[in-house]
């Protein structure tokens, strides 16, 4: 018999799930940056799988210094994250996302959800 893998529940949505959008009833405008994000996340991410993440023990990786850089650029909370996830959120944080070039040649990765930044 051949195994079969089953994704975990997260609320009433499967974690790997890959709902398409004609499953959602439509979000609201201000889940967007711009028009163009909605239409990446309605022709792409609503249709990707998220998968659950692990939690990162680092106090075991005390060795590589690890979080010193995570607290220097301000993303110490990604090593602490709960075991919660709403798929769809994470596919809007995605859609939403930019990349790009500060000045002084700093790297910038910013997404939102909703109406205000959260990523940064």
């Amino acid at each position: 018999m051949p195994r079969t893998k089953h994704a975990a529940m997260v609320g009433n949505e499967r974690a790997g799930s890959s709902r398409s959008s004609a499953d959602h009833s439509g979000e609201p405008d201000y889940f967007f940056r711009n028009p163009e994000c909605a239409e990446k996340f309605y022709n792409d991410f609503s249709k990707r799988k998220v998968m659950l993440g692990r939690k990162v023990n680092v106090e075991s990786l005390s060795d590589f210094e690890i979080e010193r850089p995570f607290v220097k650029q301000g993303w110490r909370n990604l090593l602490d994250m709960g075991t919660e996830v709403f798929p769809k959120y994470v596919r809007l944080f995605f859609a939403n996302m930019t990349v790009g070039w500060e000045a002084g040649g700093l790297f910038t990765v910013k997404s939102m959800v909703g109406d205000g930044i959260i990523f940064k």
